[in-house]
Protein backbone atom coordinates (compact mmCIF):
# COMPACT_ATOMS: atom_id res chain seq x y z
CA UNK A 1 0.00 0.00 0.00
CA UNK A 2 1.25 3.44 -0.87
CA UNK A 3 1.95 5.85 2.23
CA UNK A 4 0.56 8.88 2.44
CA UNK A 5 0.12 11.80 4.76
CA UNK A 6 -1.67 14.77 6.02
CA UNK A 7 -3.40 16.18 9.06
CA UNK A 8 -6.60 14.42 10.05
CA UNK A 9 -5.45 10.98 8.93
CA UNK A 10 -8.43 8.10 8.29
CA UNK A 11 -10.68 9.66 10.63
CA UNK A 12 -13.78 7.61 9.15
CA UNK A 13 -11.59 4.59 9.12
CA UNK A 14 -11.67 4.67 12.85
CA UNK A 15 -15.33 3.73 12.92
CA UNK A 16 -15.14 1.54 9.90
CA UNK A 17 -12.83 -0.98 11.31
CA UNK A 18 -14.98 -0.61 14.18
CA UNK A 19 -18.25 -1.19 13.02
CA UNK A 20 -17.62 -3.99 10.47
CA UNK A 21 -19.99 -6.66 11.77
CA UNK A 22 -19.42 -6.58 15.20
CA UNK A 23 -15.86 -8.02 14.41
CA UNK A 24 -13.88 -6.33 17.41
CA UNK A 25 -16.16 -7.11 20.11
CA UNK A 26 -13.28 -5.05 23.07
CA UNK A 27 -12.24 -1.34 21.68
CA UNK A 28 -9.89 0.37 23.56
CA UNK A 29 -9.68 4.08 22.85
CA UNK A 30 -6.70 6.91 23.28
CA UNK A 31 -8.04 10.22 22.32
CA UNK A 32 -5.17 12.77 23.07
CA UNK A 33 -4.69 16.47 22.57
CA UNK A 34 -2.00 18.83 22.71
CA UNK A 35 -2.15 22.59 22.61
CA UNK A 36 1.54 23.04 22.82
CA UNK A 37 4.07 21.39 20.55
CA UNK A 38 7.71 22.10 20.33
CA UNK A 39 8.92 25.99 21.51
CA UNK A 40 8.89 27.69 17.87
CA UNK A 41 5.32 26.00 17.37
CA UNK A 42 2.83 28.56 17.97
CA UNK A 43 -0.37 26.96 20.70
CA UNK A 44 -3.54 25.81 18.78
CA UNK A 45 -6.39 26.57 20.55
CA UNK A 46 -8.98 22.79 19.76
CA UNK A 47 -7.09 20.09 20.11
CA UNK A 48 -8.09 19.42 23.88
CA UNK A 49 -11.88 19.84 22.64
CA UNK A 50 -11.25 17.24 19.18
CA UNK A 51 -9.99 14.54 21.26
CA UNK A 52 -13.12 14.97 24.21
CA UNK A 53 -15.51 14.87 21.08
CA UNK A 54 -13.91 12.10 19.35
CA UNK A 55 -13.99 10.31 23.17
CA UNK A 56 -17.67 11.48 23.42
CA UNK A 57 -18.65 9.80 19.90
CA UNK A 58 -17.18 6.71 20.55
CA UNK A 59 -18.48 5.98 23.79
CA UNK A 60 -22.20 6.82 22.69
CA UNK A 61 -22.17 5.72 19.49
CA UNK A 62 -19.55 3.39 18.23
CA UNK A 63 -19.57 0.42 20.79
CA UNK A 64 -16.30 1.39 23.36
CA UNK A 65 -16.95 1.40 27.29
CA UNK A 66 -16.35 4.35 29.03
CA UNK A 67 -13.54 2.33 30.77
CA UNK A 68 -11.98 1.20 27.93
CA UNK A 69 -11.60 5.12 26.54
CA UNK A 70 -8.34 6.73 27.84
CA UNK A 71 -8.37 10.38 26.87
CA UNK A 72 -5.67 12.74 27.61
CA UNK A 73 -6.87 16.23 27.31
CA UNK A 74 -3.25 17.99 27.71
CA UNK A 75 -1.19 15.25 26.62
CA UNK A 76 2.61 14.83 27.20
CA UNK A 77 5.03 12.36 26.36
CA UNK A 78 5.04 10.70 29.42
CA UNK A 79 0.89 10.63 29.44
CA UNK A 80 1.24 8.65 26.11
CA UNK A 81 3.29 6.26 27.25
CA UNK A 82 1.39 5.10 30.37
CA UNK A 83 -1.99 5.70 28.09
CA UNK A 84 -0.41 2.79 25.95
CA UNK A 85 0.83 0.75 28.92
CA UNK A 86 -2.75 0.90 30.65
CA UNK A 87 -4.07 -0.22 26.93
CA UNK A 88 -1.87 -3.00 26.55
CA UNK A 89 -3.09 -4.20 30.28
CA UNK A 90 -6.66 -3.79 29.17
CA UNK A 91 -6.02 -6.31 26.14
CA UNK A 92 -4.17 -8.43 27.93
CA UNK A 93 -7.39 -9.73 29.71
CA UNK A 94 -8.90 -10.89 25.88
CA UNK A 95 -7.78 -12.70 23.10
CA UNK A 96 -6.06 -10.46 20.42
CA UNK A 97 -8.57 -11.48 18.19
CA UNK A 98 -11.76 -9.36 19.89
CA UNK A 99 -9.58 -6.52 20.35
CA UNK A 100 -9.51 -3.13 18.29
CA UNK A 101 -7.55 -0.57 18.98
CA UNK A 102 -7.64 3.42 18.24
CA UNK A 103 -5.37 5.53 18.69
CA UNK A 104 -6.50 9.53 17.98
CA UNK A 105 -4.33 12.48 18.45
CA UNK A 106 -4.08 16.06 17.83
CA UNK A 107 -1.87 18.67 17.50
CA UNK A 108 1.17 19.84 16.49
CA UNK A 109 3.91 17.27 13.97
CA UNK A 110 6.11 17.62 11.52
CA UNK A 111 7.81 14.85 8.92
CA UNK A 112 9.10 12.38 11.24
CA UNK A 113 7.18 12.88 14.23
CA UNK A 114 4.47 14.24 16.84
CA UNK A 115 5.46 17.57 18.84
CA UNK A 116 4.39 17.58 22.62
CA UNK A 117 5.09 19.55 25.51
CA UNK A 118 8.27 20.15 24.54
CA UNK A 119 9.10 17.07 23.45
CA UNK A 120 9.49 15.22 20.07
CA UNK A 121 7.48 11.39 19.63
CA UNK A 122 8.97 9.63 16.61
CA UNK A 123 7.13 8.13 14.68
CA UNK A 124 9.12 4.63 14.95
CA UNK A 125 8.39 4.92 18.60
CA UNK A 126 4.90 5.78 18.62
CA UNK A 127 4.85 2.43 15.94
CA UNK A 128 6.69 0.53 18.56
CA UNK A 129 4.55 1.69 21.70
CA UNK A 130 1.43 0.91 19.34
CA UNK A 131 2.49 -2.57 18.32
CA UNK A 132 3.19 -3.62 21.78
CA UNK A 133 -1.12 -3.65 22.96
CA UNK A 134 -1.97 -7.30 21.45
CA UNK A 135 -4.62 -6.11 19.14
CA UNK A 136 -6.32 -7.37 15.96
CA UNK A 137 -6.80 -4.16 14.70
CA UNK A 138 -4.96 -1.06 15.47
CA UNK A 139 -5.95 1.80 13.91
CA UNK A 140 -4.08 5.53 14.41
CA UNK A 141 -5.52 8.92 13.47
CA UNK A 142 -3.35 11.90 13.26
CA UNK A 143 -4.68 15.32 12.94
CA UNK A 144 -1.52 17.24 13.46
CA UNK A 145 -1.87 21.41 13.25
CA UNK A 146 -0.11 24.84 12.62
CA UNK A 147 -1.73 28.40 13.50
CA UNK A 148 -2.65 30.87 11.86
CA UNK A 149 -5.52 33.73 12.77
CA UNK A 150 -8.78 32.82 13.07
CA UNK A 151 -8.49 29.99 10.55
CA UNK A 152 -5.47 27.54 11.01
CA UNK A 153 -3.31 25.40 8.77
CA UNK A 154 -2.47 21.90 10.15
CA UNK A 155 0.66 20.36 10.02
CA UNK A 156 2.19 17.04 8.47
CA UNK A 157 0.43 18.31 4.80
CA UNK A 158 1.90 15.35 2.31
CA UNK A 159 4.41 13.72 4.58
CA UNK A 160 3.74 10.08 5.31
CA UNK A 161 1.36 9.10 7.67
CA UNK A 162 0.68 5.67 9.68
CA UNK A 163 -1.13 2.79 7.53
CA UNK A 164 -4.56 1.81 8.32
CA UNK A 165 -4.89 -1.95 8.44
CA UNK A 166 -8.37 -3.10 8.65
CA UNK A 167 -8.34 -7.39 9.18
CA UNK A 168 -10.32 -9.91 6.99
CA UNK A 169 -14.31 -8.95 7.99
CA UNK A 170 -17.27 -11.27 7.28
CA UNK A 171 -18.57 -7.82 6.10
CA UNK A 172 -16.05 -5.66 4.59
CA UNK A 173 -11.97 -6.17 3.96
CA UNK A 174 -9.35 -4.14 3.00
CA UNK A 175 -8.43 -0.80 3.91
CA UNK A 176 -9.64 2.98 4.40
CA UNK A 177 -7.51 6.05 3.87
CA UNK A 178 -8.98 9.43 4.59
CA UNK A 179 -7.26 12.59 4.42
CA UNK A 180 -8.81 15.90 5.69
CA UNK A 181 -7.56 17.41 2.40
CA UNK A 182 -5.83 16.29 -0.72
CA UNK A 183 -2.33 16.92 -1.33
CA UNK A 184 -0.75 20.23 -1.50
CA UNK A 185 -4.08 21.79 0.60
CA UNK A 186 -3.74 22.55 4.18
CA UNK A 187 -6.09 21.24 6.65
CA UNK A 188 -7.88 23.91 8.69
CA UNK A 189 -9.38 24.57 12.25
CA UNK A 190 -11.84 27.40 12.94
CA UNK A 191 -12.46 29.49 16.45
CA UNK A 192 -15.82 29.64 15.43
CA UNK A 193 -16.64 25.98 15.25
CA UNK A 194 -14.26 25.18 17.85
CA UNK A 195 -12.34 22.45 16.75
CA UNK A 196 -10.96 21.30 13.30
CA UNK A 197 -13.06 21.57 10.35
CA UNK A 198 -12.85 18.26 8.79
CA UNK A 199 -13.26 16.79 12.29
CA UNK A 200 -16.29 18.66 13.34
CA UNK A 201 -18.14 18.12 9.93
CA UNK A 202 -17.08 14.10 10.02
CA UNK A 203 -18.47 13.80 13.78
CA UNK A 204 -21.34 15.45 12.61
CA UNK A 205 -22.01 13.40 10.19
CA UNK A 206 -22.07 10.34 12.50
CA UNK A 207 -24.17 11.73 14.72
CA UNK A 208 -27.13 11.38 11.86
CA UNK A 209 -26.86 13.83 10.33
CA UNK A 210 -25.18 12.33 7.07
CA UNK A 211 -28.28 9.77 7.42
CA UNK A 212 -29.57 10.86 4.44
CA UNK A 213 -31.88 7.70 4.17
CA UNK A 214 -32.94 7.89 7.38
CA UNK A 215 -32.33 4.48 8.72
CA UNK A 216 -30.44 5.11 12.04
CA UNK A 217 -27.41 4.07 11.08
CA UNK A 218 -24.45 6.41 9.19
CA UNK A 219 -22.35 4.20 6.14
CA UNK A 220 -18.73 4.85 5.15
CA UNK A 221 -20.17 6.59 1.73
CA UNK A 222 -23.07 8.83 3.72
CA UNK A 223 -20.31 9.93 6.40
CA UNK A 224 -17.64 11.03 3.99
CA UNK A 225 -19.92 12.42 1.68
CA UNK A 226 -21.06 14.50 3.97
CA UNK A 227 -18.17 16.37 5.42
CA UNK A 228 -16.60 16.20 2.01
CA UNK A 229 -19.57 19.06 0.80
CA UNK A 230 -19.58 20.65 4.41
CA UNK A 231 -15.68 20.74 4.78
CA UNK A 232 -15.32 22.17 1.61
CA UNK A 233 -17.94 25.25 1.33
CA UNK A 234 -17.05 26.14 4.82
CA UNK A 235 -13.25 26.58 3.85
CA UNK A 236 -14.07 28.61 0.60
CA UNK A 237 -16.61 30.83 2.79
CA UNK A 238 -14.49 30.80 5.26
CA UNK A 239 -10.99 32.16 3.66
CA UNK A 240 -11.13 31.24 0.33
CA UNK A 241 -8.42 28.61 1.32
CA UNK A 242 -9.87 25.55 -0.63
CA UNK A 243 -9.84 22.28 1.76
CA UNK A 244 -10.89 19.09 -0.09
CA UNK A 245 -11.25 16.03 1.69
CA UNK A 246 -10.04 12.87 -0.37
CA UNK A 247 -10.35 9.28 -0.03
CA UNK A 248 -8.35 5.89 -1.02
CA UNK A 249 -10.04 2.83 -0.69
CA UNK A 250 -9.08 -0.83 -0.62
CA UNK A 251 -12.27 -2.85 0.25
CA UNK A 252 -14.12 -5.13 -0.38
CA UNK A 253 -18.09 -5.02 0.64
CA UNK A 254 -20.76 -7.68 1.52
CA UNK A 255 -22.61 -5.07 3.06
CA UNK A 256 -23.12 -1.56 3.54
CA UNK A 257 -20.25 -0.22 6.17
CA UNK A 258 -21.76 0.95 8.96
CA UNK A 259 -19.87 3.14 10.97
CA UNK A 260 -22.30 4.91 13.76
CA UNK A 261 -25.73 3.33 14.97
CA UNK A 262 -27.95 6.59 16.47
CA UNK A 263 -31.12 4.65 16.88
CA UNK A 264 -32.51 3.22 20.01
CA UNK A 265 -31.63 4.13 23.61
CA UNK A 266 -30.18 7.60 22.87
CA UNK A 267 -31.80 11.26 22.81
CA UNK A 268 -32.43 12.77 19.47
CA UNK A 269 -33.43 16.12 17.82
CA UNK A 270 -34.69 16.29 14.35
CA UNK A 271 -35.06 19.11 12.70
CA UNK A 272 -37.77 21.06 10.69
CA UNK A 273 -37.88 19.78 7.04
CA UNK A 274 -36.83 22.83 5.22
CA UNK A 275 -34.47 23.29 2.61
CA UNK A 276 -31.58 26.48 2.55
CA UNK A 277 -31.08 26.66 6.77
CA UNK A 278 -28.33 26.21 8.80
CA UNK A 279 -28.53 24.91 11.91
CA UNK A 280 -25.41 25.51 14.50
CA UNK A 281 -26.11 23.79 18.38
CA UNK A 282 -25.01 24.58 21.24
CA UNK A 283 -24.84 22.93 24.71
CA UNK A 284 -26.34 25.18 27.09
CA UNK A 285 -23.88 27.66 28.40
CA UNK A 286 -20.68 26.68 25.81
CA UNK A 287 -19.04 28.92 23.46
CA UNK A 288 -18.32 25.76 21.25
CA UNK A 289 -20.36 24.31 18.49
CA UNK A 290 -21.71 20.24 19.09
CA UNK A 291 -22.66 20.07 15.78
CA UNK A 292 -23.58 21.81 12.53
CA UNK A 293 -26.45 20.73 10.67
CA UNK A 294 -28.29 21.57 7.01
CA UNK A 295 -31.76 21.72 7.08
CA UNK A 296 -33.59 19.12 4.57
CA UNK A 297 -36.94 19.00 2.34
CA UNK A 298 -37.83 15.78 2.14
CA UNK A 299 -37.10 14.66 5.41
CA UNK A 300 -36.30 15.71 8.48
CA UNK A 301 -32.70 15.34 9.35
CA UNK A 302 -31.64 13.97 12.96
CA UNK A 303 -28.87 14.03 15.52
CA UNK A 304 -27.98 12.09 18.02
CA UNK A 305 -26.68 13.77 21.28
CA UNK A 306 -26.68 13.39 25.15
CA UNK A 307 -29.38 14.58 27.41
CA UNK A 308 -29.22 17.69 28.25
CA UNK A 309 -29.87 21.37 27.23
CA UNK A 310 -29.00 22.79 23.79
CA UNK A 311 -29.63 25.80 22.00
CA UNK A 312 -30.70 25.54 18.44
CA UNK A 313 -29.91 28.70 16.29
CA UNK A 314 -31.19 28.40 13.18
CA UNK A 315 -29.49 30.73 9.86
CA UNK A 316 -31.14 31.04 6.36
CA UNK A 317 -30.02 33.89 4.55
CA UNK A 318 -29.58 36.99 6.48
CA UNK A 319 -31.88 36.29 9.26
CA UNK A 320 -31.88 34.29 12.35
CA UNK A 321 -34.12 32.56 14.88
CA UNK A 322 -32.92 30.35 17.79
CA UNK A 323 -34.64 27.61 19.86
CA UNK A 324 -33.86 26.29 23.49
CA UNK A 325 -34.16 22.62 24.00
CA UNK A 326 -34.35 20.21 26.67
CA UNK A 327 -33.69 16.32 25.82
CA UNK A 328 -33.23 13.40 27.77
CA UNK A 329 -32.43 9.63 26.95
CA UNK A 330 -34.38 7.67 24.77
CA UNK A 331 -36.32 10.31 23.75
CA UNK A 332 -36.84 12.42 19.98
CA UNK A 333 -37.72 16.00 20.30
CA UNK A 334 -38.88 17.15 17.01
CA UNK A 335 -38.65 20.70 16.02
CA UNK A 336 -40.52 22.96 14.67
CA UNK A 337 -40.52 26.78 12.82
CA UNK A 338 -42.56 27.70 16.06
CA UNK A 339 -40.01 26.28 17.90
CA UNK A 340 -38.09 29.14 16.77
CA UNK A 341 -37.36 33.11 18.16
CA UNK A 342 -36.51 35.66 15.72
CA UNK A 343 -32.96 37.22 17.22
CA UNK A 344 -30.81 39.70 15.87
CA UNK A 345 -27.92 38.29 13.83
CA UNK A 346 -25.54 40.14 16.46
CA UNK A 347 -27.31 38.22 18.92
CA UNK A 348 -27.15 35.11 17.38
CA UNK A 349 -23.17 35.69 17.10
CA UNK A 350 -23.21 35.34 21.07
CA UNK A 351 -23.55 31.72 20.92
CA UNK A 352 -24.31 29.57 24.42
CA UNK A 353 -24.47 32.77 26.14
CA UNK A 354 -27.77 33.71 24.33
CA UNK A 355 -30.76 33.72 26.19
CA UNK A 356 -33.52 32.43 24.19
CA UNK A 357 -36.24 32.67 26.93
CA UNK A 358 -35.10 36.24 28.52
CA UNK A 359 -38.27 37.25 30.90
CA UNK A 360 -39.58 35.26 33.33
CA UNK A 361 -42.36 35.48 36.36
CA UNK A 362 -41.32 34.01 39.93
CA UNK A 363 -43.75 33.54 42.86
CA UNK A 364 -41.47 34.12 45.78
CA UNK A 365 -41.86 33.28 49.91
CA UNK A 366 -39.41 35.04 51.97
CA UNK A 367 -39.03 34.43 55.70
CA UNK A 368 -36.75 37.25 57.56
CA UNK A 369 -36.27 38.72 60.83
CA UNK A 370 -33.98 41.66 62.15
CA UNK A 371 -33.92 45.15 64.48
CA UNK A 372 -37.50 45.79 64.83
CA UNK A 373 -38.71 42.23 63.90
CA UNK A 374 -38.74 39.37 65.37
CA UNK A 375 -39.71 37.03 62.28
CA UNK A 376 -41.67 38.57 59.00
CA UNK A 377 -43.04 36.51 56.06
CA UNK A 378 -43.38 38.35 52.49
CA UNK A 379 -44.57 37.17 49.64
CA UNK A 380 -43.84 38.82 46.31
CA UNK A 381 -43.81 38.74 42.14
CA UNK A 382 -40.88 38.66 40.47
CA UNK A 383 -40.88 39.95 36.66
CA UNK A 384 -37.41 39.83 35.20
CA UNK A 385 -35.65 40.53 32.00
CA UNK A 386 -32.57 38.92 31.47
CA UNK A 387 -29.84 40.63 28.74
CA UNK A 388 -26.51 38.14 28.26
CA UNK A 389 -24.95 37.89 32.01
CA UNK A 390 -27.18 40.68 33.52
CA UNK A 391 -30.76 40.81 34.65
CA UNK A 392 -33.14 43.58 36.69
CA UNK A 393 -36.06 42.86 37.85
CA UNK A 394 -39.49 44.60 39.47
CA UNK A 395 -41.75 42.61 42.38
CA UNK A 396 -44.32 44.02 44.15
CA UNK A 397 -44.52 42.60 47.49
CA UNK A 398 -47.00 41.96 50.51
CA UNK A 399 -47.01 40.48 53.94
CA UNK A 400 -46.70 40.33 57.91
CA UNK A 401 -43.77 40.88 60.43
CA UNK A 402 -44.54 40.01 64.10
CA UNK A 403 -42.75 41.95 67.12
CA UNK A 404 -43.28 41.37 70.74
CA UNK A 405 -42.04 44.26 73.57
CA UNK A 406 -41.85 43.91 77.36
CA UNK A 407 -45.51 45.66 77.08
CA UNK A 408 -46.80 45.27 73.19
CA UNK A 409 -47.33 42.33 70.34
CA UNK A 410 -47.28 44.32 67.46
CA UNK A 411 -48.30 43.55 64.29
CA UNK A 412 -47.22 44.99 60.44
CA UNK A 413 -48.70 44.74 57.71
CA UNK A 414 -47.11 45.93 54.48
CA UNK A 415 -47.13 46.07 51.10
CA UNK A 416 -44.69 47.98 48.57
CA UNK A 417 -42.45 47.33 45.51
CA UNK A 418 -39.03 46.74 44.94
CA UNK A 419 -36.40 47.08 41.66
CA UNK A 420 -33.61 44.79 40.99
CA UNK A 421 -30.16 44.73 39.25
CA UNK A 422 -28.45 41.13 39.31
CA UNK A 423 -25.37 40.04 37.30
CA UNK A 424 -25.50 36.10 36.49
CA UNK A 425 -22.80 33.34 36.68
CA UNK A 426 -23.52 30.58 35.04
CA UNK A 427 -22.33 27.24 36.10
CA UNK A 428 -22.43 23.84 35.56
CA UNK A 429 -25.46 21.48 35.54
CA UNK A 430 -27.13 19.48 38.36
CA UNK A 431 -28.14 16.02 37.40
CA UNK A 432 -28.61 17.54 34.09
CA UNK A 433 -30.39 21.04 34.83
CA UNK A 434 -28.24 24.41 34.16
CA UNK A 435 -28.10 26.31 37.32
CA UNK A 436 -26.57 29.95 37.41
CA UNK A 437 -25.80 32.11 40.65
CA UNK A 438 -26.96 36.15 40.83
CA UNK A 439 -25.78 38.61 42.76
CA UNK A 440 -27.18 42.15 42.89
CA UNK A 441 -28.64 44.71 44.68
CA UNK A 442 -32.28 46.33 45.72
CA UNK A 443 -33.92 49.33 46.08
CA UNK A 444 -37.47 49.20 48.09
CA UNK A 445 -40.25 51.08 49.02
CA UNK A 446 -42.74 50.23 50.95
CA UNK A 447 -46.42 51.28 52.95
CA UNK A 448 -46.94 49.61 56.75
CA UNK A 449 -49.75 49.10 59.12
CA UNK A 450 -49.57 48.90 62.08
CA UNK A 451 -51.15 47.63 65.00
CA UNK A 452 -50.12 47.56 68.55
CA UNK A 453 -51.84 45.53 71.51
CA UNK A 454 -50.53 45.91 75.33
CA UNK A 455 -50.04 42.60 76.93
CA UNK A 456 -52.31 43.61 79.91
CA UNK A 457 -55.18 44.63 77.68
CA UNK A 458 -57.74 42.76 80.17
CA UNK A 459 -57.08 44.45 82.57
CA UNK A 460 -57.05 47.67 80.28
CA UNK A 461 -60.35 47.60 78.78
CA UNK A 462 -61.71 46.58 82.37
CA UNK A 463 -60.72 50.38 83.08
CA UNK A 464 -62.52 51.52 80.11
CA UNK A 465 -58.88 52.03 78.40
CA UNK A 466 -58.30 51.36 74.58
CA UNK A 467 -56.32 48.52 74.09
CA UNK A 468 -54.91 48.67 70.69
CA UNK A 469 -53.93 51.24 68.69
CA UNK A 470 -53.30 51.59 65.22
CA UNK A 471 -50.35 53.80 62.79
CA UNK A 472 -49.32 53.85 59.35
CA UNK A 473 -46.31 54.89 57.58
CA UNK A 474 -43.42 54.27 55.38
CA UNK A 475 -40.32 52.77 54.25
CA UNK A 476 -37.73 52.84 52.06
CA UNK A 477 -34.29 51.31 51.49
CA UNK A 478 -32.10 49.35 49.90
CA UNK A 479 -29.93 45.87 50.17
CA UNK A 480 -28.02 43.34 48.25
CA UNK A 481 -28.91 39.50 47.51
CA UNK A 482 -27.19 36.36 45.96
CA UNK A 483 -29.35 33.63 44.47
CA UNK A 484 -28.83 30.25 43.31
CA UNK A 485 -31.27 28.76 40.53
CA UNK A 486 -31.96 25.73 38.37
CA UNK A 487 -33.70 25.08 35.51
CA UNK A 488 -34.92 21.56 35.22
CA UNK A 489 -36.60 21.94 32.05
CA UNK A 490 -36.22 25.27 29.44
CA UNK A 491 -39.09 27.03 30.54
CA UNK A 492 -38.93 26.50 34.90
CA UNK A 493 -36.62 27.29 37.31
CA UNK A 494 -36.66 27.20 41.05
CA UNK A 495 -34.34 29.56 43.24
CA UNK A 496 -32.77 29.70 46.79
CA UNK A 497 -31.67 32.82 47.85
CA UNK A 498 -30.26 35.44 50.95
CA UNK A 499 -30.62 38.91 51.52
CA UNK A 500 -29.67 41.88 53.59
CA UNK A 501 -31.24 44.98 53.67
CA UNK A 502 -31.73 48.43 55.88
CA UNK A 503 -35.29 50.44 55.75
CA UNK A 504 -35.71 53.84 56.94
CA UNK A 505 -39.26 53.34 58.84
CA UNK A 506 -40.90 56.58 59.16
CA UNK A 507 -42.85 56.68 63.01
CA UNK A 508 -44.47 59.21 65.42
CA UNK A 509 -41.64 59.47 67.31
CA UNK A 510 -39.13 60.10 63.72
CA UNK A 511 -37.24 57.76 61.52
CA UNK A 512 -36.19 54.53 62.72
CA UNK A 513 -33.39 52.56 61.11
CA UNK A 514 -34.19 48.70 60.50
CA UNK A 515 -31.58 45.89 59.44
CA UNK A 516 -33.20 42.76 57.95
CA UNK A 517 -31.83 39.68 56.92
CA UNK A 518 -33.66 36.48 55.29
CA UNK A 519 -33.91 33.75 53.39
CA UNK A 520 -36.15 32.91 50.48
CA UNK A 521 -37.64 30.19 47.97
CA UNK A 522 -39.48 30.93 44.69
CA UNK A 523 -40.51 28.93 41.22
CA UNK A 524 -40.43 30.93 38.05
CA UNK A 525 -41.72 30.20 34.27
CA UNK A 526 -39.43 31.63 31.79
CA UNK A 527 -40.68 32.88 28.57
Amino acid sequence: MRRKGHSALALIAVLAGLSVANAAPVRILIAAGANHGLSDDRPLSHPQSDATAVRDVFTSLGWVRADHAILLRDATKGALVAAFERARAIAGQHAASEVTLVVYFSGHGDRASLHVHGEGLPEAELSAHIAQVPAALRIVVIDACRTTEVLRAKGMNVQPGFTVQLPAQPAATGSVWVHASADGEAAQESDEIGGALFTHFWLAGLRGAADTNGDGRVTFEESFTYAYHHTLLRSARSGGVLQRPEVTLALREAAPLVLTETAGERAQLEFPREADSLYLVYAVGSQSVVAEVSGAADRGVRITLPRGRYIVQKRTGAHGTAAEVSLSASTTRVLTPSDFRHFPMETLAQKGTMVVRPWSVALSNTVFRGTAVDVGDELSVRIERRQSDWAYAFAPFGGLALRATEFNDVREWFTGAELSLDRLFVLGGVLGAPTLVRVGADARGQWIWQSVRRNDSDRLASLGYETTSHRAGSAFGGGLHAAWRVSPTPSFYAEAGLRAFALAAKTDSGVEGRVLGGLWLSAGALF
